[in-house]
């Protein structure tokens, strides 16, 4: 308690805040992915919502300073506030699907994401963005000489509550300890902070607050384990046989008939048994090559593929490539005698490696290559369907191999947006491969082979093989096979993707099924919504651009001409910076899961260390004393870090090809792991060092420091919510990665072409 005593009040509770604060953003993130398929554009709005939200609390509390600066005791009574909002938070996710009327494994559309984003944000954010603006009022009204006390404080709570969320609560205990932890943890601090306690006379209102608050706290940690399994079957319904979170996804399986279904971060993957997916998901595959003896199963093995593939004769081996090692563990019991019995086969061999790393580092050579890795919804899944991906299979396959995949189509018609996301994988697939083959049906089917290869699009021929090769199949047959491959259904599917010849091609980096995903939501949303992302599918790159510069060149002549003071530039350069700093941490969470494979634990340490770097950067100017013979020294060096921002995206632009070839190989997942969080702590810094100086600049100009701090902080998050919206929504999805990076380096440069105008 003396260490707690030698703590300002404001300082204590922001920084009890910032760690309540980015528990709570992980947790409630990781949540939302789980009930929004895991996707990334998803991501972007929750991090938009949560911004938005902050930044009005801290606003409005930075308009009101010097109203409520005086009233101490409401910092206690929204802290206490955080202890109950934080597991109500969790809980109304959770029962989303109930609320709203989702069943297991149906994306919401984007007006439900939105929706269900505000709501959950809504409870605890705009308490934690007032918590900080009335901080740095009361911090300044009780005439500190630290000016940025409060943002360091936020900052290193914030870090705090990163790193012990990734180091000891992901692996050691589950969300509703963590929760109960934290919420205790709040507890004691606001426990301190209202005393005293005795007599009773001096109990008020906020004692009886934290009272109730406590036992809450009690409850939760009694029942923590039946409010878990309470929670899940709102998530999942009755039928929820288990859960459980791996590095790469959340897992749930449940059980309907005798039929188990797994879902990973709430998608649909798979159904077992299933043999009508498992004949389709072989045969066809092995009946387009003469003789195939030599397999690469990635993905799906435990589906009833293996099973399916011992049906064929003269099969030597089976190499089977399950990137999650927890995967098969967790499906074993449920699986049936003959899936067990054909992972025991001597030829099958079993890797747990991502398929990317396997196919890169084999020498192997196959006669088929089948891939069952789900739809290419996400970045965890539009890997496996990029132009890098086919150039690895490629490489992998012997001479007139097969490679064969599946996604989602249409049994007798598709829709211009289906179909000109189909027309961008047979794009991207003719890049590779001279030869190419799509079969019609609920799941469209391709084939690619090298020149030496020959593709069947003839039942009869497929008929013949089966007979010869004794196949005792039960839904490939000659009578359906005639049917599905009949020429009015080979030459109506290929008339209608011929119409999108001009479709981008899908790269790592510039991955187009973002757009195709978002587009394909808007068609079951709203008509007007998919006009518009139409045209911005057609809007050309050099239209963007220009657009750009007309608006830049506008702006740094409206400012070069003095009409507008040095404040206003000043306030604009921490709304660019904000908006760079986090598109920045979202193209560091997206890089990752493209080049790695996974992101649903890595997103833990990439924000820690990003608000670690907040902490830094804060905490080095703080320690500068603000004096008036020094006011043009923090513009000099404001101005600087100002450019250094401006090149960071240019650097990143260079870097990013370098790790994804040239020293891939040499980075193993953990060290790319730290690489990536070495980054995020880089813009942290760049981000806190920015802020503070921000911050000495306008008190430069005359502002009080008691009014700047909740208004910038709000500023800022204002920014970053604009920013990531534009980004994920709009920016990644139709120009990529790269071309994102160069729009952020062109923001920072007009913001720092306004600030050298000078007062």
């Amino acid at each position: 308690m003396r260490l707690l005593s030698a703590i300002p009040s404001p300082v204590l509770t922001i920084t009890t805040t910032g760690f309540v604060a980015t528990v709570a953003q992980i947790i409630i993130l990781r949540e939302l992915l789980v009930l929004f398929y895991g996707n990334e554009l998803s991501a972007g709005l929750v991090f938009a919502c949560w911004l938005l939200w902050s930044g009005l609390g801290s606003g409005l509390s930075a308009k009101w300073a010097s109203k409520i600066s005086a009233h101490t005791t409401l910092l206690r009574l929204l802290l206490v506030c955080l202890s109950a909002v934080l597991p109500l938070s969790v809980l109304f996710i959770r029962a989303a699907r109930v609320i709203w009327t989702l069943p297991a494994g149906e994306l919401p559309s984007i007006g439900k994401m939105l929706y269900i984003s505000v709501a959950v944000t809504g409870l605890l954010c705009p308490v934690s963005g007032a918590l900080f603006g009335i901080c740095w009022a009361i911090h300044r009204r009780k005439g500190v000489h630290q000016p940025l006390g409060i943002y360091l404080g936020e900052a290193l709570g914030s870090a705090a509550g990163g790193l012990i969320f990734y180091f000891i609560f992901l692996p050691y205990v589950s969300v509703f300890t963590t929760i109960w932890i934290t919420c205790g943890l709040i507890l004691c601090i606001t426990g301190w902070l209202f005393r005293p306690w005795w007599p009773r006379s001096n109990l008020r209102f906020g004692h009886l607050m934290w009272i109730a608050a406590f036992f809450l706290v009690v409850w939760g940690v009694v029942s923590v384990s039946r409010l878990d399994h309470v929670s899940r079957r709102w998530q999942w319904g009755p039928d929820l046989l288990a859960v459980h979170d791996t590095a790469y996804h959340n897992i749930a399986l449940l059980e309907k008939e005798g039929q188990v279904s797994v879902f990973t971060n709430g998608l649909w993957l798979f159904s077992q048994p299933d043999r009508l997916s498992a004949e389709y998901g072989v045969h066809l595959a092995l009946l387009q090559h003469p003789d195939p003896k030599t397999i690469l199963l990635l993905g799906g093995g435990i589906t009833g593929l293996l099973e399916e593939l011992f049906k064929q004769p003269g099969i030597r081996s089976i190499d089977y490539v399950e990137p999650d090692p927890d995967f098969i563990p967790l499906l074993k019991p449920h699986l049936s005698p003959a899936t067990d019995a054909s992972l025991q086969d001597p030829r099958v061999r079993l890797f747990h490696q991502d398929p990317r790393v396997f196919l890169r580092r084999t020498n192997a050579r196959y006669d088929v290559i089948l891939m069952n890795m789900g739809d290419p919804i996400t970045a965890q899944m539009n890997r496996f369907y990029t132009e890098e991906f086919f150039a690895h299979v490629k490489q992998r396959l012997s001479s007139g191999g097969i490679f064969s995949f599946a996604v989602s189509g249409g049994e007798s018609m598709l829709g211009s947006t289906q179909a000109r996301f189909l027309g961008s994988i047979k794009t991207t697939l003719l890049q590779i491969f001279p030869q190419t083959l799509i079969y019609p049906g609920d799941q469209i089917r391709f084939f690619a082979t090298d020149i030496s290869g020959n593709l069947l699009s003839d039942y009869s021929a497929l008929a013949q093989r089966i007979f010869e090769r004794n196949l005792q199949l039960t839904y490939i047959r000659e009578d359906i096979l005639q049917d599905a491959l009949s020429p009015f259904r080979l030459d109506y599917l290929k008339s209608i993707l011929e119409d999108f010849r001009g479709v981008a091609v899908n790269k790592d980096f510039f991955p187009v099924c973002y757009f195709h995903n978002l587009m394909m939501w808007a068609t079951q949303w709203h008509e007007v919504l998919q006009k518009y992302l139409n045209i911005l599918a057609d809007l050309k790159l050099r239209w963007f651009w220009t657009a750009l510069a007309a608006i830049g060149i506008i702006i740094v002549v409206i400012f070069w001409t003095g009409r507008p003071q040095f404040k206003v530039a000043v306030a604009g350069s921490v709304f660019i910076s904000g908006a760079i700093e986090m598109v920045l941490q979202m193209v560091f969470l997206l890089g990752f899961q493209i080049i790695e494979g996974f992101v649903y634990r890595q997103l833990a340490l990439i924000i820690a260390f990003f608000m670690t770097g907040l902490a830094v950067g804060a905490g080095w100017i703080s320690r500068q004393c603000l004096t008036l013979d020094r006011t043009n020294a923090f513009r000099r060096r404001f101005i600087r870090v100002q450019t250094v921002i401006c090149l960071l995206p240019i650097g990143l632009m260079l870097f990013f090809p370098l790790i994804q070839e040239e020293f891939r190989s040499f980075l193993s997942p953990a060290t790319m792991g730290w690489l990536f969080s070495g980054l995020s702590l880089i813009t942290g810094v760049l981000g806190g060092v920015h802020f503070a100086l921000a911050v000495m600049v306008m008190a430069g100009t005359g502002v009080a420091l008691e009014k700047i701090g909740g208004g910038f902080y709000a500023l800022d998050l204002a920014g970053a919510a604009a920013g990531v919206l534009m980004a994920a929504l709009f920016i990644i999805p139709v120009y990529g990665i790269v071309n994102t990076l160069a729009f952020l380096s062109f923001l920072s440069g007009i913001s720092l072409l306004t600030l050298l105008r000078g007062p």
